[in-house]
């Protein structure tokens, strides 16, 4: 069972075609768990309007890594789902993915599909179009993932002190305990490229990325040099 988890923050324009998405999946999810962390444009107002079955979550605004917690502590499915609120999961997603968890040879315990930047996204019936910007991303985006719920005891959380990286700080985290990552070849995640992106922040970016592979070469240092990503 899946639980998809979608921290947001003022972005009620985007929100409702994220969920959309999740609702569109040939695998449908167990729950959608919405944690809105101090939204003032009319998030709730959309949220409250809208006909999916979600547990809606308030915080004060505490950043996404906060908002992702906060969300895995109300999850109750085995298996976990993010999705950022301006981002889409293709129809088949969880389908593609979640699979990889039935073959017991393969012992996955994160699956990563392909994410795909896109712009001009718009809903037509019951589908998006969008302009695709190419290649794909193989790199390991915590948007194009399914991950197994139990991993969070074996690794922790997201770093709540981190304002940019927490996924890569979560990511370098699992790498260094040898946690068995599968992928699939397929796209499954569309990132919404805008103005607003928070990667576009580029120079305080930068910053907390230096930072994550601080901490991770620190780690390293004392259990050893291991792959770290």
């Amino acid at each position: 069972t899946v639980s998809v988890i979608i921290p947001t923050h003022n972005r009620a324009k985007f929100l409702i075609d994220a969920l959309c998405s999740v609702d569109s999946q040939t695998m449908k999810p167990f729950e959608i768990i919405v944690v809105d962390d101090g939204s003032t444009d009319h998030t709730r107002k959309i949220i409250s309007e809208s006909d999916f079955k979600i547990t809606y979550v308030y915080q004060k605004n505490r950043g996404v890594a906060a908002a992702r917690n906060a969300g895995i502590a109300r999850a109750s499915g085995d298996v976990i789902a993010f999705l950022d609120d301006d981002d889409l999961l293709l129809p088949k997603a969880f389908e593609l993915t979640v699979n990889h968890f039935e073959n017991e040879n393969l012992q996955a315990e994160i699956v990563f599909g392909l994410t795909m930047p896109a712009k001009n996204i718009k809903k037509v019936k019951d589908a998006f179009t969008y302009d695709a910007i190419p290649p794909a991303w193989p790199e390991h985006l915590i948007g194009g993932a399914v991950i197994r719920a139990k991993l969070f005891d074996k690794i922790g959380l997201f770093d709540e002190a981190l304002t940019f990286g927490q996924d890569l700080d979560w990511h370098m985290r699992a790498k260094e305990k040898n946690i068995r990552f599968e992928f699939v070849s397929e796209i499954t995640h569309i990132y919404r490229m805008h103005n607003n992106n928070r990667t576009k922040q580029v120079n305080e970016s930068k910053k907390f990325m230096l930072k994550v592979l601080k901490k991770s070469l620190t780690r390293r240092e004392k259990v050893g040099f291991g792959e770290a990503i």
